[in-house]
């Protein structure tokens, strides 16, 4: 549950990594800024030619409630073009933004 931070917060807390990381998400500037990884939009990441840097920790992250976000269909078909290593849900008790989901993703070559 994010405690007092707000929900973007603890999910930068949480990406944060001494190297460099990359966040597929539609809260480029905050998350970028909060885990100092690179951000991709998901447009971007529903490319063909995107794919994780190996050894490089990749995220995406949604929000229940949040702006821009996939719609079932799009996440499904986003994450089949993965290999999904780990899901962290994150309770949001306060944001308008809801809930949020962090998935660790790998290419699946």
């Amino acid at each position: 549950m994010a405690d007092h931070r707000t929900v973007l917060e603890v999910v930068g807390d949480m990406i944060d990594t001494e190297r460099p990381c990359t966040v597929v998400t539609a809260y480029s500037p905050q998350l970028t800024w909060m885990s100092e990884c690179a951000a991709v939009s998901f447009a971007t990441a529903t490319l063909s030619s995107f794919r994780p840097q190996p050894g490089e920790p990749t995220y995406l992250v949604t929000f229940e409630n949040g702006k821009r976000q996939p719609g079932e269909k799009e996440l499904a078909a986003l994450l089949e073009r993965f290999r999904v290593v780990t899901v962290e849900p994150i309770e949001s008790l306060t944001d308008r933004i809801g809930d949020a989901v962090v998935y660790q993703i790998e290419d699946k070559q």
